[in-house]
This record gives C-alpha cells, sequence and structure tokens, in this order.
C-alpha cells in the first residue's frame, strides 16, 4: 500500500504552506537590513574647521583652506573654499559640494575647461578630479538645489560617483549675491596617499 500526499507537500514531504511564508519573511528582513548592514559609518569634520586643501593650476590657486561649513562670513572667506555639511567629506567617497566667493578663490572659475584637473587633499590622501561640465544655473526658492534652463538639478547629493560639485555667483564680476550659480561637475580620477 503505498502513502498518498496531503495536497500541501511537496516530493520531499515538506508543506509549501510553511515555505512559501518562510521565504516572504527572508526576503523582506534581507531587504530592510541589507542597508543597514553595507551603511557607512565616519566622523564629520568639527563645524567651521579647516580640514581639506584645494588645488587648481587652471585658476591659480593652490593649497586653499577648505572650511567644513557654510559660515562665510568672516573677512578672510574671500581666501577660503567652503563645504556644504550635507554633502559627503573628502575622506568618504561621494557627493561633495564647494562653493566659494567670486571675488576670491574661485574668481577663474570660468576659464576651467572640461579635463582640467582640481586636486583635493584630505587626512594625507590627494584626491584628483576631471572637470566634465561647466553649467549656469538658477537657485531653487527653498535653497536646496540649483536648475539649468531646462529644470534639471545641477547638483546631485546622492551621486554613487565620487563627484566635486563647484559653484559660485554668476556673472562672475557680480558684487552682491546672486541666484544664478556657475555650476562646475569634476569626477575623482585618481586618489593617493601623500
Amino acid at each position: 500500500m503505498t502513502k498518498s500526499k496531503s495536497a500541501h507537500q511537496n516530493d520531499d514531504g515538506y508543506a509549501s504552506e510553511f515555505l512559501i511564508p518562510f521565504f516572504i519573511i527572508t526576503a523582506v528582513f534581507a531587504i530592510l537590513l541589507l542597508p543597514l548592514i553595507f551603511h557607512q559609518s565616519y566622523t564629520l569634520p568639527q563645524e567651521n574647521s579647516e580640514y581639506a586643501t584645494f588645488t587648481s593650476e587652471r585658476i591659480g590657486q593652490t593649497d586653499v583652506p577648505i572650511v567644513w561649513g557654510t559660515d562665510a562670513s568672516d573677512k578672510s572667506a574671500l581666501g577660503k573654499v567652503f563645504q556644504f555639511t550635507d554633502s559627503k567629506p573628502f575622506n568618504i567617497s561621494g557627493s561633495h559640494w564647494v562653493f566659494a566667493y567670486n571675488s576670491g578663490v574661485f574668481k577663474g572659475l570660468d576659464t576651467l575647461l572640461k579635463g582640467d584637473t582640481i586636486e583635493i587633499t584630505s587626512d594625507g590622501i590627494k584626491s584628483t578630479y576631471k572637470v566634465v561640465s561647466s553649467t549656469v544655473g538658477t537657485v531653487t526658492e527653498n535653497y536646496s538645489n540649483i536648475l539649468d534652463n531646462q529644470g534639471n538639478n545641477l547638483l546631485n547629493l546622492y551621486d554613487n560617483k565620487d563627484t566635486l560639485y563647484m559653484y559660485t555667483n554668476y556673472p562672475l564680476d557680480s558684487q552682491e549675491e546672486t541666484q544664478k550659480k556657475l555650476v562646475i561637475k569634476a569626477e575623482l580620477i585618481e586618489q593617493k596617499n601623500i
């Protein structure tokens, strides 16, 4: 006499009614936990501290301090670059947003050409970025981004590539804060310990 299988059993004798929920629960946990497992943790630089340097041969700037924070009210601000604190510090891969005054460090920003390089030094690492685009855009009403003429974001805070975004007031000879900004995008091409 042969045993008959239940309608809910497969050839191995396991009940499929238990396997399906098991796989669903496992998939849900994997989806929820994987981002936590691969999340990068890092220490942010101290607010308003000089933590890196900026160098561009094309615009004649060498080892200019990069300040973590956007308090550019100090008189020495013309000789510094400031980094937006929602972007990644330079020792972490990701999107880096920096700005400087058009009458200071970024006075010649409009002379950068595709292929020109920018060097950032931070924590004993020299990162070289290659310029890939130069675009004029308008600051959004809530100051969260800069848009090109078609309404596309020129800055991407969640860029998967290690990307440097540099921006300043436009036109470059303006003496006041403007809603127009010149945005230069550069992508990482080399990193080395120094």
